[in-house]
């Protein structure tokens, strides 16, 4: 028997999750992907053996996908007859195949002979996918729905389940399952998503926790409520959003001089007999700061006294993140005016004690 190198790259089913509106397929056989056991849909790997390396290939065949032009393949293989067989070669012909998209698995097979070895490329195409069943509600909203016909592939699966369970946990069902199985049935693969939504939870509360300078109205205002229809009372929670919610308060509390503050992630908890959800934001606030010393250096075409007035800000004044910027520019535009490109380069130091910033403006102009 000839030695094998084994196939190098095998096709891996995604066993994920999922469902669909309606009653249940009547179909056996549909019913048989939901409930029958998980298929593997990869074919089992070859004993590995180490190939005789530096040998003369004398003959490259290509076995499996009939339907595929030769023509094709062949221009994806280095490994050309007289060639010494490298391992390195092989493994990019391997790769060169797999990136064509149309192969479950690509393994390569040698076998000795007087004088040198023969090559062979053997290929498993990729199934289409056959019967596609929904066992479940389908949610609101679009999904990736797989279409019976199309080339089987498992990160597509993975996408459409999770593209049902996030509609579903977009719309309260904060415990929703979806789940998936596949089984190879006459050269195709079916699939099952099977969805659980699980209980759907509305708002009964929502409060922020720890803000005493800012107030809750302000603040609740940078929550994004969808137009009403999430994160507010008697709504879905959307936890996802409040990713965005906290940075926009934080950025409020850096505008009125809270450079310390935090504002943390989005807190629920659930009461599964009344299916609803309290949600707290935890807030940290901080002192208040103030500007303190404020220095210029670098390449002056004014004296300090005009910068400091371009800046726009004076010590002793509640450091406002927007006017610190806006003042940035104008000392940009000042340069610009003189015909000059300016960039300036602030050097902050906080002073936790007496709650106050201390800044370095570092004018530097490109080369003329």
């Amino acid at each position: 028997m000839g030695r094998t190198l084994g196939a190098l790259l095998s096709g891996v089913l995604l066993i994920s999750a999922t469902a669909c509106s309606g009653p249940p397929p009547r179909v056996p056989r549909a019913l048989g992907v939901c409930d029958g056991p998980e298929e593997k849909t990869a074919p089992e790997p070859l004993p590995i053996t180490t190939p005789a390396w530096g040998e003369r290939v004398l003959d490259v065949e290509i076995t499996g996908a009939p339907g595929v032009p030769r023509s094709l393949l062949q221009a994806r293989i280095g490994t050309k007859v007289d060639d010494p067989l490298d391992e390195a070669q092989l493994a990019a012909d391997v790769r060169a195949l797999l990136e064509l998209e149309i192969f479950d698995d690509v393994g390569v097979e040698t076998e000795p002979h007087p004088g040198g070895v023969s090559l062979r490329y053997r290929l498993t195409p990729r199934r289409v996918v056959g019967e596609v069943v929904y066992l479940g509600p389908l949610p609101k909203g679009r999904h990736l729905p797989l279409t019976p016909g199309e080339l089987h592939d498992a990160a597509r699966v993975h996408r459409a389940a999770w593209g049902l369970k996030n509609h579903l946990l977009q719309d309260g069902h904060l415990d929703a399952r979806v789940d998936t199985r596949s089984r190879i049935h006459a050269g195709r693969v079916d699939v099952c998503f099977r969805v659980n939504p699980g209980p759907r939870y509305l708002i009964s509360k929502l409060t922020l926790a720890g803000n005493q300078r800012l107030s809750e109205r302000e603040l609740s205002e940078l929550i994004d409520d969808r137009d009403g229809k999430v994160n507010k009372l008697g709504a879905p929670f959307r936890p996802d959003l409040f990713s965005a919610d906290q940075l926009r308060m934080q950025a409020l509390y850096y505008e009125r001089g809270f450079l310390e503050a935090t504002v943390d992630e989005a807190e629920s908890t659930r009461d599964l007999a009344t299916k609803t959800v309290r949600v707290v934001i935890p807030i940290h606030e901080g002192e208040r700061y103030r500007l303190g010393k404020l220095s210029v250096s670098g390449r002056l075409r004014a004296p300090p006294k005009r910068y400091r007035e371009l800046l726009g800000m004076k010590s002793g004044e509640i450091f406002a993140r927007s006017r610190f910027a806006a003042g940035l520019a104008e000392i940009t535009r000042f340069h610009a005016s003189l015909g000059h490109t300016a960039v300036v380069t602030p050097s902050t130091t906080l002073d936790a004690n007496a709650h106050r910033i201390d800044v370095e403006l570092q004018i530097e102009e490109a080369s003329e």
